[in-house]
């Protein structure tokens, strides 16, 4: 478990320049470590991209309900004035 923490704050780059580096000594060195990094890196890549679709999913929701909802009428008519 204290692998997965220091790499967690390695990737983060919240390690000290110390701790970093012996991480990255321990990385040329231990196989095993350098995988489940590699791992962990792709985890974070693909939480990257669910937080992402996520957040444009929940974003058009948003613009939907503003521009199609009556009780959001008088927002419209602003927006329209300000940029119409």
């Amino acid at each position: 478990m204290h692998d997965v923490r220091l790499s967690e704050q390695y990737l983060r780059r919240q390690l000290e320049p110390s701790a970093a580096v012996a991480f990255e000594t321990r990385l040329l060195e231990e196989s095993s470590l350098r995988s489940n990094l590699y791992f962990h890196r792709k985890l974070h890549h693909l939480l990257h991209i669910f937080r992402r679709k996520q957040l444009k999913s929940e974003a058009a929701a948003a613009e939907h309900t503003l521009l199609t909802e009556p009780e959001y009428s008088a927002f419209r008519e602003e927006i329209r004035q300000i940029f119409g």
